[in-house]
């Protein structure tokens, strides 16, 4: 973040000190009044235009590294956002397997005339309840 923070008060200060050095050989009202236009508004269309220039030959080393910057966080990003992909996707794997093995162990014990079939949420047969003959087992 600190390379983004330094690029653009680089580029603030440099349109700032355009303005002033054309404001002081009053190139904006030479211009404003060439083209009848406002004064003020001259001089902050030429600084504007002014200092873009400059900062595209002046602050090539401070956009080099706030693009690199802003690069590696995407990629940061990316790689995080994909490793959760990754943990959801097996915790969903997981869940599911955990489903199919109590079906089929549901399938697998034969129902005797009036029980109860277990819960879905039952982990396996011992949690299901018991009934009244099955107490001596």
């Amino acid at each position: 973040m600190r390379p983004v923070l330094v690029y653009t008060a680089s580029r603030l200060a440099l349109f700032a000190i355009t303005a002033g050095v054309l404001y002081l050989l009053d190139i904006g009202g030479l211009v404003g009044r060439a083209i009848g236009m406002p004064d003020l508004l001259a001089l902050l269309l030429l600084s504007f235009l002014v200092s873009g220039l400059a900062s595209y030959v002046l602050l090539s080393k401070q956009r080099d590294a706030m693009s690199m910057a802003i690069a590696s966080r995407a990629e940061n990003n990316r790689r995080l956002m994909a490793e959760r992909a990754a943990r959801e996707d097996a915790e969903e794997a997981a869940q599911a397997e955990e489903a199919a093995r109590q079906g089929a162990s549901a399938q697998a014990t034969p129902a005797q005339p009036g029980s109860r079939p277990a819960s879905p949420g039952a982990a396996d047969a011992d949690e299901a309840p018991k009934r009244d003959g099955d107490a001596g087992k």
